[in-house]
């Protein structure tokens, strides 16, 4: 008698055709983030069990973070802690659970980097011929943290002579009363903000104190100023 003996295992890679990827590309590109998108799609009986974005600081992609998608074939995700002012080289792969294929050419993006605040309009009104309030807002604080608010004045023919007030920044805005100006003068204002970048300023703008700009007090309100 003549027996036969055959052995499989459940293990052994089936042979199939590697994925196809397609439209990858990175979106919504901050300081700190970036999504990455594109598409997998399978050929004859190709397996796709996990898909994800593969990335790293270097182009060869070694030491590369593996991050998973939450779908299969329509891939979108997003990659935190980044850091600014980076370049990270990515691909997306695809797991039959055997092997890993991924996309080709590796692709790339740069983080934003960190700046100066940006800040708004300096807007001036006048209280009396020798006062004005002052307020601005912060557009982008540039990445960090807001160190210094406030505003920078001179009489308009005194190029050479700016003086600075510090002001107190209450979330992203920031105002202050100037007083005993010279009477009826005329002056050039600007508001400022600093961060570990250094200091960003708005736009210089002039004001004569003159009775017909006054503005009347009950036209302001607590932590802002009315229209």
């Amino acid at each position: 008698m003549i027996l036969g003996i055959c052995s499989c295992s459940s293990d052994k890679e089936p042979m199939m055709l590697p994925p196809e990827f397609s439209d990858v590309a990175s979106l919504d590109v901050t300081r700190v983030s970036a999504t990455v998108t594109g598409l997998v799609r399978t050929i004859g009986d190709g397996v796709v069990k996990t898909c994800g974005v593969a990335y790293s600081t270097m182009p060869d992609l070694s030491h590369k973070v593996m991050v998973e998608a939450e779908q299969i074939s329509d891939i979108s995700v997003t990659l935190e802690g980044l850091s600014p002012g980076t370049t990270y080289y990515y691909v997306l792969y695809a797991s039959s659970g055997f092997s890993t294929a991924y996309s080709e050419p590796v692709c790339s993006f740069r983080t934003l980097e960190y700046f100066v605040p940006t800040v708004g309009e300096c807007k001036v009104k006048v209280l009396s011929t020798q006062s004005v309030m002052l307020s601005c807002s912060i557009l982008d604080d540039g990445g960090m943290e807001t160190v210094k608010v406030g505003f920078a004045y001179r009489m308009a023919d005194n190029p050479g002579s700016w003086q600075e007030v510090e002001a107190k920044l209450n979330g992203n805005s920031f105002e202050l009363e100037l007083s005993d100006l010279a009477a009826r003068g005329n002056y050039v204002f600007y508001a400022f903000a600093v961060n570990a970048s250094g200091k960003g300023q708005s736009i210089e703008v002039s004001q004569i104190l003159n009775p017909s700009s006054i503005v009347d007090i009950g036209d302001m309100t607590e932590g802002g100023i009315l229209e």
